[in-house]
């Protein structure tokens, strides 16, 4: 094998992965998508950003925190694994909390403690869905600072998220029960 064609073979082989990673991604989302639990969390925005990979609003969730019964030891960054299930309103919440997966739980969620508060055994999470991207040419900037200026109250913001076997998904964002699209559209 000479030297040209041994270049002709590493390029065709590096293209190949750069193909096969995004199709990788996208098969799992639209996995995640078809098979996850749907969950809606309350969400409060915090800010707004644009990235190379798009604008954004951030979120922050009222249900990012657990008690625990047991006296435990919780370390900042450590890997859990969180129960998900549905409260009386029908809203998510976290019901319990794992140090290893479960296999008969499929609405389980992988992610890290943020603090963990000892007098009292309160436990913050990082969720891992904070971040809501949004299509450029369809929502006015303008119209979205709305949800930071407002004098009363915040607008009720709920986040619709996809979660199956650790992985999650944020799919949808309503403001006041609207999608979010909807609500600031560029008309």
């Amino acid at each position: 094998m000479n030297s040209d064609s041994l270049r002709r073979y590493a390029l065709l082989s590096l293209a190949a992965i750069q193909l096969a990673l995004p199709l990788w991604m996208i098969r799992d989302h639209l996995h995640l998508l078809d098979t996850g639990a749907e969950f809606r969390f309350h969400a409060q925005a915090v800010s707004s950003g644009s990235s190379i990979s798009g604008k954004y609003i951030q979120l922050s969730f009222y249900a990012d925190s657990f008690r625990t019964v047991e006296d435990s030891s919780w370390r900042e960054g450590e890997t859990v694994y969180l129960v998900i299930e549905n409260d009386a309103t029908g809203f998510g919440k976290i019901a319990s909390v794992l140090r290893s997966p479960s296999n008969s739980i499929p609405s389980y969620l992988k992610t890290n403690v943020r603090l963990f508060l000892k007098p009292g055994n309160l436990i913050y999470f990082n969720f891992p869905f904070d971040k809501y991207f949004l299509e450029e040419n369809k929502v006015r900037e303008e119209k979205l600072q709305s949800l930071w200026s407002w004098t009363d109250a915040p607008p009720e913001l709920t986040a619709i998220v996809r979660i199956h076997n650790g992985k999650a998904l944020l799919s949808g964002l309503l403001v006041e029960g609207k999608p979010i699209e909807e609500r600031f559209s560029q008309e």
